[in-house]
């Protein structure tokens, strides 16, 4: 059986790349801005002719750099910028005593010199390896039964590999394990949005050291 055909094919690629132009025949060109094909095709019996054309038209484009600029990160070890953070240290008097100590009204005194009433978060801050904080009830035994607790979950005897001090100081070393190094509470419109029976605390149990310093800190939302 003999039979005929013929067709007429166009296509456009844009951009670079490749481009492809589908019809009775088929074109493929590499390159790039802006590529036409035409191709047409006969076909008769078993025998097929292809003829196809290419026009590529190169284009340019201006490219504008963009420009990316990076804040470099401040350490801001032993200052405070007063923009962002204002941060006071408090010195508490323990006397030699282990125990624990009130840090409510000296947070507050300090919100209320630098927060002016604004909402934020305070940090509290001991930068000391045998003491911590916690939040808790005062005034109403607790005090005593948190030290108790702690002697008898850290037992002051000779287990400790650490042994400098006093018999059983190695104990004061864990402290930090149940009592954070540092604790954060809301402030809202320059006040501790503390529950009614909580206060912040300092424990010490070592009795060792007489005073300890403290870092309070406000960040303004």
């Amino acid at each position: 059986m003999r039979f005929e055909s013929s067709g007429l094919g166009l296509g456009f690629g844009v951009g670079a790349g490749v481009g492809l132009a589908v019809g009775d025949g088929l074109r493929v060109g590499v390159g790039d801005g802006l590529g036409v094909g035409v191709a047409c095709a006969t076909c008769l019996g078993a025998t097929t002719a292809v003829q196809a054309t290419t026009t590529t038209m190169r284009t340019t484009t201006a490219v504008t750099p963009r420009t990316i600029q990076l804040e470099r990160a401040r350490a801001n070890i032993g200052r405070h910028d007063t923009r962002c953070m204002q941060s006071r240290e408090v010195t508490v008097q323990t006397g030699g005593e282990r125990g624990v100590h009130d840090l409510t009204d000296a947070c507050a005194a300090f919100l209320d010199d630098v927060a002016s009433g604004h909402d934020g978060l305070l940090h509290v801050f001991v930068p000391h390896a045998t003491a911590g904080l916690v939040i808790i009830e005062l005034g109403s035994g607790s005090e005593q039964d948190l030290m108790e607790a702690l002697d008898r979950l850290l037992p002051r005897d000779d287990r400790w590999v650490h042994r400098h001090g006093p018999r059983g100081h190695g104990a004061d070393h864990f402290v930090p394990l149940l009592a954070a190094s540092s604790v954060s509470v809301p402030v809202l419109q320059g006040r501790m949005a503390l529950g009614t029976w909580q206060s912040i605390a300092l424990v010490d149990p070592n009795a060792e050291k007489a005073s300890r310093q403290v870092r309070l800190s406000f960040v303004a939302a």
